[in-house]
């Protein structure tokens, strides 16, 4: 389910998703808020799969800290990496 295939949609994936959840950290915001956009923007409005989850969003989360495409900060707040250096 990490990348789209024949009966995955791209945003059914961990990949598609997190693309979805990078568009949304334009600042740092705490795991919590950036749920709660996440599904108020897109998943409450259809504009997603209904079948992300928040366990889904978790491990989206993880993959992309672990593609270094987000951070924490010393607040525990997640930051998207690209819009960070991007304001330097």
């Amino acid at each position: 389910m990490i990348m789209p295939k024949k009966h995955i949609t791209l945003s059914e994936s961990y990949i598609g998703f997190g693309a979805f959840i990078l568009e949304v950290l334009t600042s740092p915001m705490t795991v919590d808020m950036c749920w709660d956009k996440i599904y108020n923007t897109y998943i409450k409005k259809g504009l997603i799969s209904k079948k992300q989850s928040f366990d889904n969003f978790i491990l989206t989360l993880d993959l992309l800290f672990a593609l270094d495409a987000i951070n924490m900060n010393d607040k525990g707040d997640v930051y998207n990496v690209s819009k960070e250096t991007k304001s330097k």
